[in-house]
């Protein structure tokens, strides 16, 4: 559910909420892994009112996406990334790439350390 600003406020809570342990969630583990019950718990509500808004986690990703870049189902590219980072010999973060980074800027990065 895309939202327009004209849902109730505890629709728009509800939805925020859902979202947030979502984001959440995805940054603790995989994606496979995460249950719509244990999102349900995070974000402090019943497996109803998820699936009043959402078919399955996939539909949730989905919107998610479309709402960051309404194109995004029709690029050919992989749909989501991470954040990359580059590491040294010694473990340390050298560098921080965003999703949406240049490769290029990356590859360079990586032959400095080289």
């Amino acid at each position: 559910m895309i939202l327009q600003g004209n849902e109730d406020l505890r629709v728009r809570k509800t939805i925020r909420g859902i979202k947030a342990a979502f984001e959440s969630l995805i940054c603790e583990k995989d994606y496979g892994k995460i249950t719509v019950k244990e999102l349900c718990d995070r974000a402090q509500i019943n497996k109803k009112t998820f699936y009043t808004y959402y078919e399955t986690l996939d539909a949730l990703l989905e919107k998610m996406f479309a709402e960051k870049d309404p194109d995004w189902a029709s690029k050919p590219d992989i749909k989501w990334n991470f954040t990359k980072f580059v590491i040294d010999r010694e473990g340390h973060v050298v560098a921080r790439f965003e999703p949406t980074a240049n490769m290029a800027d990356v590859e360079n990065c990586i032959k400095a350390l080289l």
